[in-house]
């Protein structure tokens, strides 16, 4: 590189290592430089939302320019001998892929004065300056991924707390809705439990206001991966088309044993269904739910036998009234009313009133029988 060159890869080196300023605040003054210095009439950095890939942001040495007169380029940069990656240009436009680790992380895209195209040492500097955007893009993408990974630790942390307190399957959805609202962009949840070994029981759904229209599409996806996912119990993950873009469907599984499935659908408005960034927090999330969807089945399992227990001890005491009072009279046709009472009158509080309390003309009516 020519003199002027160096000094310009000078002052973009001595922007990168300054403090107090975030990575893309960086890149933009970065971007503003070259501007400044080279003879082009735009400079901007492609770079995608998330460490995954998915969508594309746009950095511009100036707010005015933040619209690009270009589309993002779409064909992969090959790396030539000088260390500098070029992609495909139309004319007017020079684009150079910004590389780490041998993966494209970015794109710095010129928009050339005149439609003149740039000297080589200006192609090789346009290089160098790439890989520094590429260290600041990577930075911001790990900031990202930092803050992302301590919010989803509090949503679950949150989560724990509140399904501690869940008394059915409801409450129990309403808030795993609430965290994964919280978080942004599922359009739908459906939980549903597992009936013994093999039947997956009744569904409770939550949709997001605006995909009320796509319900009976939520569904059916939900009952194709549920039965997969029943069948080898692993997570599975379909492709839709439209505003339903992805959808997946966890097994909650607790202990070893299956305990029901969990199906989400993106909100395709955003796509933010990422599952290379968020699959920790979905299974941890997951997680809960199957611990919960047991002490769930669980509670339910005693309050039956509460339940079973406090009428069997009812008949017992019943029975034992009825026998002392069987007991306690030696005139048949006494015993003869108590007898029919016992066999006909239902199971109650009116039986206790009857077996220690007889009509006189129940007594009348069962001499003259």
């Amino acid at each position: 590189m020519a003199c002027n060159e160096c000094s310009i890869l000078h002052q973009v080196l001595c922007i990168a290592v300054g403090e107090h300023r975030s990575p893309l605040e960086k890149c933009k003054e970065i971007l503003a430089c070259l501007e400044r210095s080279l003879p082009v009439a735009g400079a901007f950095f492609w770079y995608p939302e998330s460490a995954s890939g998915v969508g594309t942001a746009i950095v511009a040495a100036s707010d005015a320019n933040a619209s690009p007169p270009c589309e993002r380029p779409r064909l992969f940069a090959t790396q030539s001998s000088d260390g500098c990656c070029p992609v495909a240009s139309p004319p007017g436009f020079f684009h150079v892929a910004a590389m780490a680790s041998g993966r494209e992380l970015g794109i710095l895209s010129f928009c050339l004065a005149d439609s003149l195209s740039l000297a080589p040492p200006v192609q090789q500097l346009a290089g160098n300056v790439s890989m520094i955007l590429a260290d600041q893009l990577r930075q911001h993408l790990d900031g990202r991924s930092q803050q992302q990974t301590l919010r989803h630790a509090l949503l679950l942390a949150d989560l724990a707390r509140a399904l501690g307190g869940t008394a059915d399957l409801e409450s129990l959805l309403n808030e795993i809705w609430r965290v994964l609202e919280s978080d942004g962009g599922v359009a739908c949840v459906i939980l549903r439990p597992l009936h013994g070994a093999a039947v997956l029981g009744r569904s409770q759904v939550r949709l997001s206001s605006h995909r009320q229209a796509d319900l009976g599409t939520f569904e059916g996806m939900e009952l194709d991966l549920g039965a997969r996912v029943l069948a080898d119990t692993r997570m599975h993950l379909v492709a839709g088309s439209g505003m339903a873009a992805k959808a997946v469907c966890w097994p909650l599984v607790f202990q070893g044993r299956l305990r029901g499935t969990l199906f989400l659908a993106e909100d395709g408005r955003c796509g933010a269904l990422d599952l290379g960034t968020r699959q920790p927090f979905l299974h941890k999330l997951a997680g809960l739910a199957a611990q919960n969807l047991e002490r769930l089945e669980a509670l339910q399992d005693r309050t039956l036998l509460l339940r079973e227990n406090t009428r069997k001890l009812h008949e017992i005491s019943l029975l034992y009234r009825i026998s002392r009072a069987m007991h306690g009279t030696l005139r048949l046709d006494e015993l003869m009313h108590l007898i029919l009472s016992a066999v006909t009158i239902s199971w109650g509080a009116a039986l206790k009133e009857r077996c220690f309390f007889w009509p006189m003309n129940a007594v009348a009516s069962c001499r003259e029988w």
